[in-house]
């Protein structure tokens, strides 16, 4: 190579680092959980990695969490990191408008201002000050399929670091121990 270029690599081996074979390990950062049917759902195992962190932002991204029956889910969801974090700055929680069949056959949809309203109030009892709910009217969901959780957190240690699990089934199934369902767990890079 010509002297220039000697220059300038010598310049970036001289300012490099020398990284363990461990960080390119792949997997390291992901988890899967696997409940089947009837087996117990134990949040503290699944969300351990955030237990205790400062929660800069919650996101819920379930088509399905604010839909009436499902309300109470989410909310055992969200008093769930309420009481394993040591604190939720904000929330925020994405959801759809869906038509739901009564007992007697009819059908009911609740209008989307209900159901943010709705969801907003659970965030607020539980003393998330910060938080929206934003629903999708009915017919503009068509992309709207993946149901996941993502949090921003500080760890006692001061780092930051961004958590996201992937619910094949959603909060619904996660928190229904009549139900299969798969969990897996990221932690992207800042």
């Amino acid at each position: 190579m010509d002297e220039e270029t000697r220059k300038l690599v010598d310049s970036a081996l001289n300012t490099a680092s020398l990284y363990e074979a461990s960080h390119f390990a792949e997997g390291q950062s992901m988890a899967m959980w696997e409940f089947p049917s009837g087996a117990p759902r134990l949040l503290a195992d699944v969300f351990k990695a955030v237990e205790g962190a400062h929660v800069k932002k919650l996101v819920i991204r379930d088509p399905y969490c604010g839909v009436a029956h499902h309300r109470p889910k989410l909310q055992t969801l969200l008093e769930h990191f309420k009481k394993s974090t040591s604190a939720i700055e904000k929330a925020e929680v994405y959801c759809s408008e869906v038509k739901q069949r009564e007992r007697d056959g009819s059908e009911y949809m609740e209008h989307r201002f209900a159901v943010a309203q709705a969801v907003e109030k659970i965030m607020d009892e539980l003393g998330i000050e910060k938080n929206e709910a934003f629903v999708k009217e009915l017919g503009r969901n068509r992309t709207f399929h993946d149901r996941e959780l993502t949090l921003e957190v500080t760890d006692a240690t001061g780092c930051d670091s961004t958590h996201r699990y992937f619910l094949t089934g959603g909060i619904d199934y996660l928190l229904d121990e009549r139900s299969d369902t798969k969990v897996f767990h990221a932690v992207l890079d800042n």
